[in-house]
Parts: C-alpha cells; sequence; structure tokens
C-alpha cells in the first residue's frame, strides 16, 4: 500500500514540475524565442532566375503591447540573419497605433529599425485589423506612412512582378485584412495568369476561402498567432476568428499551399505555450519541364 501510495506520488510531482516547466518557458522564454521555419518549393512555373530565392514572411509584431524596441531589434536581426531575398509583411505592425500618434521619437525608431530589414528584391506589406482601428483613419495612414518611409510597397488588393535581374519573373498578389478591412479578390487578381507561379499573402487567413482554383502556388497569411496558447492535439485554447477555417500551419486547397504563420508578437498575454514566435521562409526550386 505505501509503495503504491508513493508511486501515486511521484508521478504527480513528476506531473507537476513537468507543468511548471513548461510554464516557465512559455513565459520567460518562448515569446522571444524567434524561430526561422525553412521550407522549399519546387515548380516549373519558378523560373530559372528565380531558382534558390528566398521569401520570407512575418506578421504580428504588435509593438508597444509587450514588444518594445529591444524585442523589435531581436526579430529584425533574426530576419536578417536568415537572409530573405523577399519581406512579406502581413499585418499587426502595433497593437494600438493610435496611441503611438503623438509620440514621434517612438515611430521613428520602428521605422529605422524596420528600414533596417535586407531584401534585395523587395519588401512589401498589407495590413491587419490592428492596423486600422474604427474611426481612426489618422491612426491606419500613420502606420502605411511608417512601412512606406521603412521601404515597405503597400499591396492591398493587387498584384506585381518580382523580377531578378531579367524580364521572367514571379506574381505577388497581396490581399487587404478579412477583418477590419476590405478585401478585393477579383481586385487582387487582375490580370494575374495561372501560368506565372503565383504567391499571395494577407492577414487573416480564412479569407483564403475564396481563392480562386489552381492559381497560387503559396499562401501566407497570420494573425492567429498559431493559436498563442496551444494545447497539443486540441490546438488553440480559443477558437480565433478569421483563422478558423485555417489555424495554424500548413494546408492544401488544390494546388495551393496555404501557410499560416505563428506571428512574432504577443496580445493579452505575454506568453506563448506550443506556439514559438516564428518567421516563415520558404526556398524557390526551378524545376525543368
Amino acid at each position: 500500500m505505501k509503495e503504491r501510495l508513493l508511486k501515486v506520488l511521484i508521478v504527480l510531482l513528476v506531473i507537476v514540475i513537468a507543468f511548471a516547466g513548461v510554464l516557465f518557458y512559455s513565459m520567460y522564454f518562448a515569446p522571444e524565442n524567434y524561430q526561422v521555419q525553412h521550407e522549399s518549393i519546387t515548380s516549373t512555373k519558378i523560373p530559372e532566375d528565380m531558382d534558390e530565392i528566398n521569401i520570407a514572411y512575418i506578421s504580428d509584431i504588435h509593438y508597444g503591447e509587450f514588444v518594445d524596441e529591444e524585442r523589435l531589434q531581436d526579430m529584425i536581426d533574426k530576419i536578417n540573419k536568415a537572409a530573405p531575398d523577399v519581406i512579406l509583411f502581413g499585418g499587426d505592425l502595433f497593437s494600438d497605433p493610435a496611441s503611438f500618434i503623438d509620440q514621434p521619437e517612438q515611430t521613428a525608431k520602428v521605422k529605422e529599425l524596420l528600414s533596417s530589414l535586407d531584401a534585395p528584391l523587395g519588401k512589401f506589406y498589407v495590413l491587419g485589423e490592428a492596423d486600422m482601428p474604427l474611426d481612426r483613419t489618422d491612426a491606419k495612414t500613420m502606420v502605411q506612412n511608417l512601412l512606406f518611409d521603412a521601404g515597405f510597397e503597400d499591396m492591398t488588393n493587387r498584384n506585381t512582378r518580382i523580377h531578378n535581374g531579367s524580364t521572367s519573373s514571379i506574381t505577388l498578389v497581396g490581399i487587404d485584412s478579412l477583418l477590419g478591412g476590405s478585401p478585393n479578390i477579383q481586385a487582387a487578381f487582375t490580370n494575374v495568369s495561372a501560368d506565372s507561379f503565383v504567391v499571395s499573402f494577407t492577414h487573416a487567413p480564412d479569407i483564403y476561402t475564396q481563392l480562386p482554383d489552381n492559381v497560387v502556388s503559396i499562401a501566407f497569411a497570420g494573425h492567429s498567432h498559431g493559436g498563442q496558447i496551444s494545447i497539443p492535439i486540441l490546438g488553440a485554447f480559443k477558437s480565433i476568428e478569421g483563422a478558423e477555417t485555417y489555424e495554424r500551419g500548413k494546408h492544401t486547397r488544390g494546388t495551393t499551399t496555404i501557410h499560416v504563420s505563428n506571428g512574432l508578437g504577443t496580445s493579452n498575454v505575454d506568453m506563448r505555450v506550443f506556439a514559438n514566435p516564428q518567421i516563415v521562409m520558404y526556398r524557390l526550386a526551378h524545376a525543368k519541364k
């Protein structure tokens, strides 16, 4: 009897220690444990000139809530070390952009740090719902101007071609946020050919239920923070509007790979459980026909 009780106590002690360890890591290490998730995609649609080009998708920085200048600098360093050729920013730069309108020194520092991101083939952005609070168009304009001054091109409901020193190219499509924005799939895909290698990006991933069939090769999104607090097997601690169909990680829709990033910052609570902050990096590989 005593021996059985001892075994039960030992098991309970192990469970308590394990839980305490997970909690400690989730609060004091995980929010700043920025990880690069490396992926690759091979296609005959990728031009030879775009072979081995790296595309990084980042999102959900939420500066000003828990992310400060030091943490943003760490993010920038991690991204630059990964050496992307293209950077796509999927929105939610600030948690409360309106509170920064009268803080020019703070916004100037954020702009300086974002300007230091190095991507020789271009930096592009779409906004998230936190970037455009209701009835505060001045806050949205501030974020847009800051990103423009930091060298990012606005891709809201539009497309462009990315070249690497030649006339061959891939196509980039940006879609406005499903939450807080005005997504226009038809406008975003105007004159986009299915014969091109097409990359799309947005903020909230569930807009991708409306994607045209078999046109997009890679579709990036963020918003969900990977659940931020995620329970193994069960998934996110709570359902997240705009990320219910595509919550986190990789999904397939027709010929499209949808990749939902965990994002970089935190909101509401500075804690990440089984959802470390993440930079998603795809390397393109040309395949011969």
